[in-house]
This record gives C-alpha cells, sequence and structure tokens, in this order.
C-alpha cells in the first residue's frame, strides 16, 4: 500500500489536478481496454481519498507511476519536480 499526500501547488492547482491529467494523457496509440480499466481502479481510489491523502494497492501506484513518468509537462517548477521524483 501507498500513500500520496494531496498538496497545494499554487493558488489553483493541486497535486491531485497533476494526478487526473496523468491519468487522462493518452499513449502513443491511445488506451486499449486493459489500461482503462488499469487506470479506472486508481479513479475509484481517488473518490475514496480521505484527510488529503491517496491510499493506494501496489500496483494501483505502478499504474500511477507510468502515466506520471510517460507525461510530458509544459512547464517546470520546484513544486513539479519534487511531485514527479515521488514517482522515480
Amino acid at each position: 500500500m501507498k500513500t500520496i499526500e494531496i498538496k497545494k501547488l499554487n493558488d489553483k492547482e493541486t497535486t491531485l489536478d497533476l494526478i487526473k491529467l496523468s491519468l487522462n494523457y493518452p499513449t502513443k496509440e491511445g488506451f486499449y481496454l486493459k489500461e482503462m480499466k488499469l487506470r479506472l481502479r486508481v479513479d475509484k481510489a481517488i473518490e475514496k481519498i480521505k484527510d488529503n491523502k491517496l491510499e493506494l494497492e501496489d500496483s494501483d501506484f505502478e499504474t500511477l507511476k507510468k502515466c506520471i513518468n510517460s507525461m510530458r509537462w509544459a512547464s517546470r517548477n520546484k513544486e513539479l519536480i519534487e511531485f514527479l521524483e515521488m514517482f522515480e
């Protein structure tokens, strides 16, 4: 089990926004059914967030890690780098 603390990045965004963005970011080929189902498991865990903590099974964390690491980001800042380092 992995726990991810949801933090504010700036006045408008949180790390949860980045997580959702990465889950919706398609691979080059688009989404296959298997990939959709894996990402949906993470979405279901998001619905259960308590006290700004996202609890993920190890396999769901690996799915999210794959999504985060496949993203290409349009900006760079300290908070984004700290967020991304959780998934190295």
